[in-house]
This record gives C-alpha cells, sequence and structure tokens, in this order.
C-alpha cells in the first residue's frame, strides 16, 4: 500500500486546524489532484480523512500538488496534541 509519512507542526487558518503534507504527496498516493480520501495514521492511531487541495489564491505551487489535512478536535483530543504540536503523520491512500 502507498503511503506518506512526515512530521509537521499543527497550524491554524481561522477556526481549522490542519498539518501541511509535503508537495506531491496526492500524486505519492496514486490521486493527481481534488479531494483525496486517505487512511491517517496520527501519532500512531487511525482515522479516515481528506486532504484537501489548496486552489491557486492560497498557494505557489503548482494545481494539484498542493493539499491540505485539517484535523477536527476528536483527532487532536485522541493524540493528545494541538496547535503549535509536532506530530507524525502517515497518510495511505483510502479504498473507500
Amino acid at each position: 500500500m502507498k503511503k506518506v509519512s512526515f512530521r509537521a507542526k499543527i497550524l491554524k487558518e481561522g477556526i481549522n486546524p490542519y498539518v501541511d503534507p509535503p508537495l506531491g504527496t496526492a500524486q505519492s498516493l496514486g490521486r493527481p489532484g481534488g479531494v483525496v480520501p486517505v487512511n491517517v495514521l496520527l501519532e500512531g492511531k487511525s482515522f479516515q480523512a481528506n486532504l484537501m487541495p489548496l486552489g491557486a489564491k492560497r498557494t505557489k505551487a503548482k494545481p494539484g500538488t498542493h493539499h491540505r489535512l485539517y484535523l477536527h478536535g476528536i483527532m487532536r483530543k485522541a493524540v493528545g496534541k494541538d496547535v503549535g504540536d509536532q506530530v507524525k503523520v502517515v497518510d495511505r491512500k483510502s479504498v473507500v
């Protein structure tokens, strides 16, 4: 199964905590762009989530290469992390 592992600091935009996976994560998982359903291991705990594409106004990266992973409260609480903390993330392509 294809996967992308990385460490990132939890940031916040408006009310939305998130991490930015490395550029090209969607392509590495076999999805060229758009919303990408993934199985996320956050500090070793499994969650279902979506990589959300960032539009041209929000990134200078090539279209389809920059995605964001939003971390809702249940995810952050389950791993004891919040905005400003570093987390280990493994994204795997969802079979759904």
